[in-house]
Parts: C-alpha cells; sequence; structure tokens
C-alpha cells in the first residue's frame, strides 16, 4: 500500500518561482503588421440615387478624390453628388464609408483595404481555373468582408446575387476552399448559425429569466398553423425590419398564402409577443464595439412609416420612468412621453448618471452572457467581439402592476447591420470608426497567431 503522504504534494519543480504563466503564454506574441482586406459590398444593397437619399443604409460624407477613385467603379453602392478643392460629396452605403475610414487608420499603416463588385468577385469564386489571377489575388487577402449575405438566406429565384440553385450550391462549395485560404468577417459559419435568429432568442430568455428580467415570449410558427392575431411576426434569415409584420399590418399580409409568397428553403415564421411601447415609444440602438459602447441612438417609426432618430446621452432611470407613466392619468401620449423619457434635459447630474449606468450596465451584462452562451455552444468566440448592435426597448405596464423594464428586441451582427449614420447630425463617427479599426486589427492579429487560444 502506497501511503497517503507519498503522493499528496506536487513535484518540487512546479513550485519553482522562476516559473511565470504570464510570460510564457502566447509563447508568441501576436504579429503586428499591416493587413490585407477585401471588402466586396453586398449586392442586396445597391440602389439608384433616389432611393439612396432616404435609406437608412446610407450615409452622405465627403471624401477625398483618391478615395473616391478607389470606390467609383462600385455603381449602386456610391452616388457622387458634386466636388470642390478639398474632395467629392457622396452618398454612399454605410459599410463602405467604413471601409474607407478603416484604410485611414494609423494614417494608412494598419489597413491595405481593396475594393470589389460582386460580379467580379462571384465570377472568380465560381471559375477558379478560368479567373486563377483573381483567385489567387482572393487567396491572398488576410480577410474578405462581404459578399454573400448569409444572414438574409437569400435563396429565392429573385435574389439579386445572380445565382440558382445550382449556381448557389458551387458557390458555397468554392468559398468554403477560399476560406481555408483567407478569413471571412464575419466567419461563414457563426454568421450562419446567428442567422435563423431562434438560437439568440433562447439565449436571451435565459439570460433575461436569470437575472428576473423581462424578455418576449417567442415560438416558432408551424406551417398553416392558426395564426395568432395579437403576436407579431418575425421571419428568420433576415433583416428586423424586412420581414416583420405588426399586428395591425393588413389582414392579407398575416396568412399563409401570403407569408410563402416571401419565405425561402431553410427560413422559418415566430409569433413573438407584442410590446405596444415598442411602437410608440421606440428603442435604442447600441452600437457595440470590442466590448464598449460606442453610441446609443434613439429611433422611432413616423406615421408615414419612415424612421426617425436621434443620438442619445441621457438617460431617465426607471423609477423616473415609472412615476412619469404613473402621472398619465388618461391615454398615453406618445410624443409627450417620447419628449419625458428621451434624452431627459432636466434632473440632478447625479440620477442622470444613475440613470446611465442602469441603461449601460444593462446592456454590457446581456452583451457578456450572450458572448459566453454562444462561445460555450459553438466552441469559438462569435464576431459579437468585434462588433454588434443591440436594440432596446422599455416595457411599460399601464396598469401599474409591473415596474418598467428594460429589454431587448434584436441582435444585428453583420456587415449589413444598419449604423443609423443618417440620423447622427453634425458628426463624423471617426472614433466610432477608429475603434472598430483598432479592434477588427487585434482581432486580425489574434486570428492568424496559432498560438493563440
Amino acid at each position: 500500500m502506497v501511503e497517503r503522504s507519498a503522493c499528496s504534494s506536487s513535484p518540487a519543480f512546479s513550485k519553482s518561482p522562476s516559473v511565470d504563466p504570464s510570460t510564457w503564454y502566447p509563447i508568441e506574441p501576436s504579429e503586428d503588421r499591416m493587413f490585407k482586406l477585401l471588402y466586396v459590398p453586398d449586392a442586396s444593397r445597391g440602389m439608384r440615387r433616389c432611393f439612396a437619399e432616404r435609406n437608412l443604409a446610407w450615409t452622405k460624407r465627403e471624401i477625398r478624390f483618391d478615395q473616391f477613385e478607389a470606390i467609383k467603379d462600385l455603381s449602386g453602392f456610391v452616388h457622387k453628388c458634386g466636388e470642390n478643392r478639398n474632395g467629392v460629396r457622396v452618398i454612399l452605403t454605410e459599410w463602405l464609408w467604413l471601409l474607407l475610414m478603416v484604410n485611414d487608420f494609423e494614417d494608412g499603416g494598419a489597413f491595405d483595404v481593396r475594393f470589389m463588385r460582386w460580379e467580379e468577385f462571384r465570377d472568380i469564386v465560381l471559375d477558379p481555373p478560368r479567373y486563377l489571377e483573381g483567385w489567387t489575388t482572393l487567396t491572398q487577402m488576410d480577410c474578405i468582408i462581404g459578399g454573400f449575405d448569409y444572414a438574409s438566406g437569400q435563396c429565392d429565384p429573385n435574389n439579386p446575387y445572380g445565382m440558382n440553385a445550382k449556381l448557389l450550391e458551387m458557390y458555397e462549395a468554392h468559398v468554403a476552399q477560399l476560406s481555408c485560404h483567407t478569413q471571412f468577417w464575419p466567419p461563414i459559419r457563426l454568421t450562419r448559425r446567428a442567422a435563423d435568429k431562434w438560437t439568440t432568442i433562447c439565449h436571451l430568455k435565459i439570460i433575461a429569466q436569470d437575472s428576473s428580467l423581462y424578455a418576449p415570449r417567442t415560438r416558432i410558427l408551424k406551417h398553416e398553423e392558426a395564426i395568432p392575431p395579437d403576436a407579431v411576426l418575425k421571419r428568420s434569415h433576415s433583416e428586423c425590419g424586412r420581414h416583420v409584420l405588426l399586428p395591425s399590418a393588413s389582414p392579407r399580409c398575416r396568412t399563409w398564402e401570403y407569408l410563402s409568397t416571401i419565405t425561402n428553403n431553410g427560413t422559418f415564421w415566430m409569433a413573438q409577443e407584442h410590446v405596444p411601447s415598442l411602437e410608440w415609444l421606440g428603442e435604442w440602438r447600441v452600437l457595440i464595439v470590442g466590448g464598449r459602447i460606442i453610441t446609443v441612438m434613439h429611433t422611432y417609426k413616423l406615421h408615414n412609416g419612415e424612421w426617425t432618430g436621434s443620438e442619445v446621452h441621457e438617460f431617465r432611470t426607471l423609477d423616473e420612468v415609472s412615476r412619469i407613466v404613473e402621472l398619465e392619468t388618461t391615454s398615453l401620449d406618445a410624443v409627450v412621453l417620447r419628449q419625458q423619457i428621451v434624452n431627459p434635459q432636466s434632473g440632478t447630474a447625479p440620477v442622470r448618471r444613475q440613470g446611465k449606468r442602469e441603461f449601460h450596465e444593462f446592456v454590457m451584462q446581456t452583451w457578456r452572457s450572450l458572448v459566453l452562451r454562444e462561445t460555450k455552444d459553438t466552441g469559438a468566440k462569435p464576431s459579437l467581439c468585434v462588433f454588434c448592435r443591440i436594440d432596446v426597448g422599455i416595457r411599460l405596464d399601464t396598469s401599474g402592476t409591473v415596474s418598467p423594464q428594460y429589454f431587448v428586441n434584436e441582435v444585428e451582427r453583420t456587415q449589413n447591420t444598419s449604423l443609423w449614420l443618417y440620423h447622427i447630425v453634425g458628426k463624423t463617427m471617426g472614433t466610432f470608426a477608429d475603434t472598430f479599426a483598432m479592434v477588427l486589427k487585434r482581432w486580425l492579429m489574434d486570428i492568424h497567431n496559432p498560438h493563440v487560444l
């Protein structure tokens, strides 16, 4: 028999004070160099200037002449409005502008950003032997952003990508080969997983339950089952605004006959509990980069169906919101409530700090929990770590039986996520762009380092 004392202690060398784990890992630091990045604007986002003028995914900017030269051939994604001696006035997609800013990060020393039309990218991927030079260029990129929108499931016959089912299958196979050579952001596998929205909804529900918070009840609808008249209908593989039908929508649109016309292979519909305050109070769109809140926009829909919004700097505490609602003895006036709750211009500085702290703590606790749950689920850090937008609403119970609570209405995370730059007036949003570039570079440095776990 072996005595316990003979094997209870660790070997002497494991206690050596000369071994410092903090200097041992990683064995080699991540390489700090210039990264070659290719941006391919999503074909589904291109449009004529008359439509781009009022589209939330577009923004008006004045850019340098060399920047315009780099993107002028991206027809449908940038429209020239004029020029002066300082540069060119354009209206362009938000993410095209962002990638121009990424190219300027660290005085142009961090990234070599190149741009390619979708049609050229598609043709190269579909037939590498024929376009061998182009294929070689793609494999030499450190990262590719854009191209096919995996989050929206664009597989219907009228998709804007110019591919039928057979070509799409070929495209998928060749992109899988390409992804062995170059990194895609967001990673395609993780984007596909998040595209159905259901997994994220389930995570958010559990996160809310763990904190005794509210989350709208949601369930998957079976085809041809009775559609709940008081539920919001949401489709998977979709932008949150394109396939959302409120209870007030036309009865014709809330039928399976109509839903089938906008349902693609692999997509499904969900019924979500209707939260009236989302309609008349609006929601707060939070842009998070690298685990930091960069900016918050409050948005709501006008009577004509168009969105409007403003940047948020001040927040009410939820106790203040509760008192405001209690004082409304008659029917709630949406305009009055928005004026009182959104961006308050009164109250002491400590109360305003508390309101901001409540909001930020709710958002960041949700973000941290979602990152941890998705990491455990997939075995990989989600793209949420680099960038995401979390849309937050306030649940208001006019009966007074339930206190106001924040809840998450939507989480967006792809290169097509609206940044709401259209409504940020008088600011270049350069801080957002530089922070995104900094975090993206750090992510690329570590993703290319086999010694970083």
